[in-house]
């Protein structure tokens, strides 16, 4: 249930960023983020369907 509630939040967050009219030099998205939503398995539930969504190809930096 708290990954469900996390990957909701996360989702909402990438959704309000990507309604948001940019003018990007690149298609790159640079995400940093602690081990938690990488060790946990939640980027690579809901990154793949962003990608796809948006185009953006999403490189994850994550910091211990």
């Amino acid at each position: 249930m708290k990954n469900r509630y996390i990957s909701q939040i996360v989702l909402a967050a990438l959704a309000v960023v990507s309604a948001f009219p940019a003018f990007a030099q690149t298609s790159v998205v640079r995400l940093k983020v602690v081990n938690v939503p990488v060790d946990s398995g939640l980027l690579a539930a809901v990154l793949p369907d962003f990608e796809r969504t948006t185009g953006y190809r999403v490189e994850v930096d994550k910091k211990g």
